[in-house]
C-alpha cells in the first residue's frame, strides 16, 4: 500500500507541475461539453428557410401560405416567380425547401379535380429533409381535409361523420423519452462522453510509454518497489478521483445547468458515468503499454478513439452497418457506455435491461487490467535486463524552397508519429468512415404490433407495414407488457397498438385511432418508422374515403379525384434516395483531409521547436521566412491535393457518391481549403513546443468546428455568435459551397461568395504564418 502511495503522489506531482495536465483534466472537458451545449441551445429546429411559387394567386392559395406560416418549422424567406428561380435559390444555399402552387389551383379544387402542390425538398441534409416532409405532409393533409370536409357537408352528411370519413384510421404518433425532438437532449448524451473518453483515453494513453520516453521508468519503478501491482494502481488512482468527479458533475450538475433532461435514475446514470470513466482509464493505460514512444501509443487511441462516436451505432444503427464496422465498435468503451445510458437516463428501463452493457464495461476494466499487469511484467524484466548490460559496457529561392521541401519529405517519412497521420490516416480512414455507410440506409427497423383486435383489419394493416422496406414486425402480441420490456431493451424501437373493436367501428362508419409509440433516443430511426406507419394508414383511408364517396353517388373518376382533393407532391432533390450515405459520406471525407493535415503538420511544426530546429530551418531557408514557408506549404499542398483528388476520383465512383455540379469549381475551394489549412496550422502550431501538446490541442479543437460548419446541423440554427465565429474557420464556407457542388450541381456563379470567403481567409492566414515564421527566426542567433 505504501508503494502505491509513493507512486500515487509521484504523478499527483507531475500533474500538478504540469500546466497542460491540468488544462485537459480541468479546463478542456468544462470547456467542451460548455460549447455543444451551446451550440445545439436552440434544441429544435425553426424557421426552416423556403420559398413559395404561386402561380395561381387565388383566395385558396394564399389561405394554403398560411398554412405553411402556421408550422413554425419554416419560415418563407422568398416569393418567386418561376421554378427556375427555385433552382437558382437552391444552388446557392439560399433555402432548403419551395412549394409550388400550380396554375388554376383554386378552379380545379373546387371542380372536384386534384390538384397537386409540389415541395421540392433538399435531402441532402437529412435533419432538415425530414422535418419538410413530416411538416408539408401534415399540414397539406390537414387542408385538404378541410376542403372535403365542406363538399361532405354541402351533401347533408355531418360534421362528425365527415370527419371519419376522412380520417378513418388515425395515427396518434406518441415519441417516447424525447417528445419534443429536442436536438439538445438527442445529442449531447451522446457528444460529452465520447469527448470525456477521448480526454481520459489520449492523457492515459501516454502515463507508461511517456516514462520510457523521458528515461524515468526506472524512478517509477524505485517508487513501486518494484511491484508492477503498485505501479499500476497508483499511475491510475489520480486519474480514477479525478475523472469520477468529473463523471459525477456531468449527469449531476452539468446537465441540470443546461436544461438537459434525464428523465430516468439520475443516480443510475452518475453511476454508469463512473464505470465509463473506471474502464475509459483502465483502457486508456493498457494502450500506453503497447509502445516505449509515447507519441506513438498517444496516435493508436486518437486513431481509436475518433470513429468512437460514429461507428456505436448512436447515430447511424449497427443494422445498418457492415459487419467489420460493427466488430470495431464493440472494442470501445462508449459503444458499451452509450445504450446503457440511453436505457437507463433516458427510457427510465431497469438496470437488469443494461446489464450486459454493464458486464461489458466491467470487462473492459478489468481485461484491461490483466494485460497491462501482463505487459508491465514483461517490460520491468526488460528493463532490468537492459540496465543490467548498461552496467557492462530565387534560383537561390527556389533552392531554399527546394530545401525546405526535401527536409520536409525526410521529416514525415522518418518521424514515426507523422507519418501515421499524414500518409496513413488519410487513406485509411477514407475507407474505414465510407464504408461504414456502404449499404446507405437502413431497412427493415424491429417494431412491434400490439393487436388487442385480432381482426381482418389489423391483420391486414400489419401485412402492410411489413411490406414497407423501413419496418420489420419482429413481435405480434396482445401483451402491453411484453412490447414494453423490448423496447427497454432495444430490441424494437417503436410499438403500434390497434386498439379492441378497431374493425367493428371502421364497419359502423366511425374513426379508429392507432397509436404508434416512438423510441426518439435515436431520432432518424423514429423518424422512419413514424413517416413509414403514417403511409400505410394513408393508404388505408384513401381506400375508405373511395368507397364512402362511391355510396353517396360519385362515379369511380370522380371518387377517386375527391379522395384527396389537395395533395402534396413531395420530390426530394440532391440526394433522391434519401440516403445516410449520400448524406454523411463526402461530409466524413472533408472531416479526414482538414483533421489530418491540422493534427499531421502541427506535430511537424511543434516538432521543430521540441528538438530545437528552428535554427536548422532557418539555415537551409537561407535566412528566408518566406521560402521556409513556401517549402513546407508545397510538400503539404501537393500530398492532399493527390489525396483530394483520389477521393473524387476514386472514393465516390468507389461508393457511388454523386458530383453533379462543377468539377474546376470543386478543385479551386478545394485547394483553397488545403491551403487556408496548411496556414492555420503553421500559425497556431508554432505556438506548441511539444509534439504530444500539437496533437492532443488540434485534436480537440479542430473537431468541433465540424459540428458548428453548418453541414451537419443548419448553420441558421445555430446561436447567433456561434455563426458569426463559424465564419473565419475555412471549412464552413468550403463545406457550403461542397455540398451544393457535389449533391445539388452547383458551378462557380452559385459558390463565387464562399470562393471569396475562402481566399480573404486563405491570405489572411498565410500572413500570419509568415509573420509567425519571420518572429521565430527572429529569436535565433
Amino acid at each position: 500500500m505504501n508503494y502505491t502511495f509513493n507512486v500515487a503522489k509521484r504523478e499527483f506531482r507531475r500533474i500538478g507541475s504540469s500546466k497542460f495536465y491540468l488544462f485537459m483534466l480541468f479546463l478542456l472537458p468544462v470547456s467542451l461539453f460548455s460549447f455543444f451545449a451551446y451550440v445545439y441551445e436552440t434544441g429544435v429546429l425553426r424557421e426552416i428557410p423556403i420559398a413559395v411559387c404561386d402561380y395561381d394567386n387565388s383566395e385558396l392559395s394564399r389561405t394554403y401560405i398560411n398554412f405553411i406560416e402556421s408550422t413554425g418549422s419554416m419560415k418563407i424567406l422568398k416569393y418567386v416567380q418561376s421554378e427556375t428561380d427555385i433552382k437558382n435559390e437552391f444552388l446557392d444555399g439560399n433555402i432548403y425547401a419551395a412549394f409550388v402552387i400550380p396554375n388554376n389551383f383554386e378552379k380545379d379544387t373546387k371542380s372536384g379535380k386534384p390538384a397537386s402542390v409540389i415541395v421540392y425538398n433538399n435531402t441532402t441534409n437529412l435533419i432538415t429533409g425530414n422535418t419538410v416532409y413530416k411538416d408539408a405532409l401534415t399540414f397539406t393533409k390537414m387542408f385538404s381535409g378541410g376542403v372535403l370536409l365542406k363538399k361532405m357537408r354541402s351533401k347533408g352528411i355531418t360534421e362528425e361523420s365527415a370527419m371519419n370519413i376522412l380520417n378513418a384510421v388515425k395515427i396518434d404518433s406518441r415519441p417516447l423519452y424525447n417528445p419534443n425532438y429536442n436536438y439538445l437532449n438527442y445529442l449531447i448524451p451522446g457528444l460529452v462522453p465520447v469527448m470525456l473518453q477521448m480526454a481520459i483515453m489520449l492523457l492515459t494513453a501516454v502515463i507508461i510509454s511517456s516514462e520510457f520516453s523521458h528515461g524515468t521508468f526506472g524512478n517509477l519503478l524505485e517508487a513501486a518497489g518494484g511491484s508492477v501491482w503498485a505501479l499500476l494502481a497508483g499511475k491510475a488512482v489520480p486519474y480514477l478521483l479525478i475523472n469520477t468527479a468529473t463523471a459525477l458533475l456531468i449527469p449531476g450538475l452539468f446537465y441540470s445547468f443546461f436544461k438537459i433532461d434525464v428523465p430516468g435514475s439520475l443516480t443510475g446514470a452518475a453511476l454508469l458515468f463512473i464505470l465509463f470513466s473506471i474502464s475509459s482509464v483502465f483502457f486508456g493505460i493498457l494502450i500506453s503499454t503497447f509502445s516505449r514512444n509515447y507519441m506513438f501509443t498517444a496516435e493508436i487511441s486518437l486513431f481509436l478513439n475518433t470513429p468512437a462516436f460514429i461507428f456505436s451505432g448512436f447515430v447511424y444503427p449497427f443494422r445498418a452497418m457492415p459487419g467489420p464496422h460493427v466488430w470495431f465498435a464493440q472494442l470501445m468503451p462508449f459503444t458499451h457506455f452509450i445504450d446503457a445510458y440511453l436505457k437507463i437516463g433516458v427510457m427510465e428501463s431497469s438496470v437488469k435491461t443494461a446489464l450486459p452493457e454493464i458486464l461489458a464495461l466491467t470487462a473492459f476494466a478489468l481485461l484491461s487490467i490483466v494485460f497491462t499487469l501482463s505487459i508491465l511484467y514483461l517490460r520491468k524484466r526488460h528493463f532490468l535486463k537492459s540496465e543490467t548490460r548498461g552496467r557492462m559496457g530565387r534560383k537561390n529561392m527556389l533552392k531554399y524552397i527546394f530545401k525546405i521541401f526535401q527536409r520536409e519529405v525526410s521529416v514525415v517519412l522518418k518521424d514515426r508519429d507523422v507519418f501515421m497521420i499524414i500518409i496513413i490516416a488519410p487513406i485509411f480512414y477514407a475507407f474505414v468512415y465510407a464504408s461504414l455507410y456502404y449499404y446507405k440506409t437502413e431497412e427493415k427497423v424491429p417494431v412491434a404490433v400490439v393487436d388487442m383486435d385480432r381482426s381482418e383489419f389489423s391483420e391486414t394493416f400489419t401485412r402492410r407495414m411489413n411490406t414497407s422496406r423501413m419496418l420489420e414486425t419482429v413481435l405480434i402480441t396482445g401483451d402491453m407488457n411484453e412490447a414494453k420490456s423490448m423496447m427497454a431493451s432495444m430490441k424494437i424501437h417503436g410499438i403500434v397498438f390497434i386498439p379492441h373493436n378497431s374493425s367493428v367501428e371502421l364497419k359502423s362508419k366511425e374513426s379508429v385511432t392507432l397509436t404508434v409509440y416512438l423510441n426518439t433516443s435515436r431520432f432518424l430511426v423514429s423518424n422512419d418508422i413514424n413517416k413509414a406507419v403514417n403511409e400505410v394508414a394513408s393508404s388505408f383511408n384513401e381506400e375508405n374515403r373511395k368507397v364512402c364517396l362511391q355510396s353517396m353517388g360519385y362515379n369511380t373518376r370522380e371518387a377517386e379525384n375527391l379522395t384527396e382533393p389537395v395533395r402534396s407532391d413531395i420530390r426530394p432533390m440532391f440526394n433522391t434516395p434519401e440516403t445516410y450515405g449520400d448524406y454523411l459520406i463526402p461530409g466524413m471525407l472533408v472531416l479526414i483531409l482538414h483533421q489530418t493535415l491540422l493534427i499531421g503538420l502541427s506535430e511537424c511544426i511543434a516538432r521543430e521547436r521540441e528538438y530545437k530546429k528552428i535554427g536548422e530551418i532557418k539555415a537551409a531557408a537561407g535566412n528566408r521566412a518566406a521560402a521556409a514557408l513556401a517549402g513546407k506549404t508545397s510538400f503539404y499542398f501537393l500530398m492532399y491535393t493527390a489525396y483530394s483528388l483520389f477521393f473524387f476520383a476514386v472514393i465516390f465512383p468507389v461508393f457511388k457518391i454523386n458530383l453533379f455540379g462543377s468539377a474546376p469549381a470543386l478543385i479551386l475551394t478545394t485547394l483553397l481549403l488545403i491551403l487556408s489549412s496548411i496556414f492555420l496550422a503553421i500559425f497556431v502550431s508554432s505556438f506548441f513546443k511539444r509534439k504530444f501538446v500539437a496533437l492532443i490541442i488540434i485534436a480537440f479543437t479542430s473537431y468541433p468546428l465540424f459540428f458548428i460548419s453548418g453541414y451537419v446541423f443548419p448553420s441558421y440554427a445555430l446561436p447567433v455568435p456561434l455563426q458569426y465565429f463559424s465564419k473565419i474557420f475555412a471549412v464552413t464556407p468550403y463545406l457550403r459551397a461542397f455540398s451544393r457542388i457535389t449533391q445539388s450541381g452547383a458551378g462557380f456563379g452559385n459558390v463565387s461568395g464562399e470562393i471569396i470567403s475562402l481566399s480573404a481567409i486563405t491570405l489572411v492566414l498565410f500572413a500570419f504564418a509568415l509573420l509567425r515564421i519571420k518572429y521565430l527566426f527572429s529569436r535565433e542567433p
